[in-house]
């Protein structure tokens, strides 16, 4: 219990929230988890959603806001698959290089990564069946082969060869992630496809893709390459039995909105006109993190000592100090949690420093 404790204060002094405690230290998202509730409950009835736009600068708590959007769909029976997006290593105009990175962060029940989802639904031998013929009507040769192969492989208890076997290549999308050619991209997307048929077929409730850091769309090349990202993004849309969630800020408002405007809409793809189409009509949700008054602060903080006086119960005294640090915080127009996270942590760690040099030097005095 303490060492998962310290592992926690130590994500905490970073500013940020370990995913075991997120909703421990949550405080004002009922309108945001309500939005959560409604979404999966259709998502469920196999009634997709409208994607959700979280709208916050840095340190406003949009990312932990995706965050907990995530554990609410994980223990609610729905899979997840994530991606940070940046336009070096994460473009929105290449989707083959995103699918690696969401293959990599799939999520179902207890499983982390996609050779483990698929590898433990494959395992049932009925489900992976019916799976595979349900996700084989919307894939390509090659994905259904390459599961086909891994079912195989799992029936007859080959485990070694079903670890190092190629077919996770495909699966996985690292055979097409360095390829820049137009028709990696419909691959990767089918892939995506297949990836969210399949976890709906073999017993999830649906797939949440969840994106954060949607406004670097501004840093790709040029217009071509945004109405590019626009028919990635009316491809996700498209992902059967899916709620898609997108962590934006102000300036990807400022850039989507001129888009609409210019003729590139016009000239972007059906996937890409039904993206702008949403931000045309002003149908897109948006929704800004949770904010944090005085009161919820307090609350935020209380939360937060009693989590370090649960790593470190040697910690003396600090009500006064974790006081003065609520003061301070409220005191800037910013109003930032992720800020008055770290505030708190450190307010903590002082007192515990002075605790041990003062018993050190009571030691030494005797």
């Amino acid at each position: 219990m303490t060492a998962s404790a310290r592992a926690a204060i130590r994500v905490l002094r970073a500013g940020c929230v370990p995913d075991s405690d997120i909703q421990h230290l949550t405080v004002g998202a009922a309108d945001l988890i309500t939005v959560a509730q409604n979404s999966l409950g259709s998502l469920a009835k196999q009634v997709p959603p409208p994607p959700l736009f979280i709208m916050g600068e840095w340190g406003s708590g949009k990312t932990h806001s995706i965050r907990l959007l995530r554990t609410l769909a994980l223990e609610a029976g729905f899979a997840t698959m994530e991606a940070v997006l940046n336009a070096r290593t994460c473009p929105l105009n290449y989707p083959q290089r995103i699918l690696p990175v969401m293959a990599r962060d799939v999520a179902l029940g207890e499983d982390r990564g996609l050779r483990s989802v698929v590898g433990a639904l494959l395992r049932d031998d009925l489900k992976a069946g019916v799976a595979l013929a349900v996700a084989g009507e919307k894939s390509q040769a090659d994905i259904s082969q390459a599961a086909s192969t891994l079912r195989w492989l799992a029936n007859r208890g080959e485990t070694a060869l079903v670890g190092t076997s190629a077919a996770w290549r495909v699966l996985m999308g690292s055979d097409i992630a360095h390829s820049d050619y137009g028709y990696r991209r419909a691959k990767a997307m089918c892939r995506i496809h297949w990836t969210t048929a399949f976890v709906r077929a073999a017993g999830a409730r649906g797939t949440v893709l969840l994106f954060d850091e949607l406004e670097t769309i501004d840093q790709l090349w040029n217009r071509r390459s945004r109405a590019t990202a626009y028919e990635v993004l009316g491809g996700f849309l498209e992902a059967p039995d899916t709620w898609c969630v997108f962590g934006i800020t102000e300036r990807f408002l400022r850039i989507v909105r001129e888009d609409v405007r210019s003729d590139l809409f016009w000239n972007a793809s059906s996937r890409g006109r039904r993206f702008l189409t949403l931000w045309r009509d002003g149908e897109a949700e948006l929704i800004a993190p949770p904010e944090v008054g005085e009161e919820e602060a307090a609350e935020l903080a209380a939360s937060v000592e009693t989590m370090y006086r649960k790593a470190y119960a040697d910690t003396d005294d600090c009500a006064a100090e974790v006081r003065e640090a609520l003061v301070d915080w409220s005191r800037n127009a910013s109003r930032n949690p992720r800020r008055l996270v770290r505030a708190i942590v450190n307010t903590c760690d002082r007192a515990r420093a002075l605790s041990k040099t003062l018993d050190s030097a009571v030691s030494a005095a005797a």
